[in-house]
């Protein structure tokens, strides 16, 4: 009798156990599941807000090979903030010839001014389309050598 109560109790006891961790997959899975859903999300507002950027360089790139600088210049500044906006994939983020976005930071201080720079701040800004501001006044580049 002692002998079937206990085996009877260790069989009950595998099953919860096996139980338990059936529940701990089914919640492991659907968070990793969710995981991949925010991830996935994440990534293709990455290259999207990329893919922009893009082309606000391309047209920056026109500006200075236009020559036409100082005529620009508030462009100039607008297209820089979003050059120097890091995201969240850092890492895999090659910043052009510049090394990181700190070296860059270093180019920035010799050629713009800061108060106008951070005028271009927007702090209602939602998205990363909205977080700067078009210039709303005349500003001036510190040094236009190219």
């Amino acid at each position: 009798m002692l002998f079937l109560a206990v085996t009877l109790g260790f069989l009950v006891e595998n099953q919860r156990e096996h139980y338990v961790e059936h529940l701990r997959e089914k919640q492991y899975v659907k968070s990793l599941y969710d995981d991949f859903k925010v991830d996935t999300f994440t990534l293709q507002r990455t290259y999207d807000e990329k893919k922009w950027t893009l082309a606000k360089m391309d047209s920056l790139q026109q500006i200075l090979k236009s020559g036409k600088i100082t005529q620009n210049n508030e462009l100039v500044y607008y297209f820089e903030k979003f050059l120097t906006k890091k995201d969240v994939f850092t890492s895999q983020d090659a910043e052009g010839t510049f090394g990181t976005v700190s070296d860059l930071s270093g180019v920035e201080s010799k050629l713009f001014d800061a108060g106008d720079l951070n005028s271009l701040y927007d702090s209602l800004g939602a998205t990363f389309y909205t977080l700067f501001k078009r210039p709303d006044r005349k500003f001036r580049l510190i040094n236009t050598d190219k």
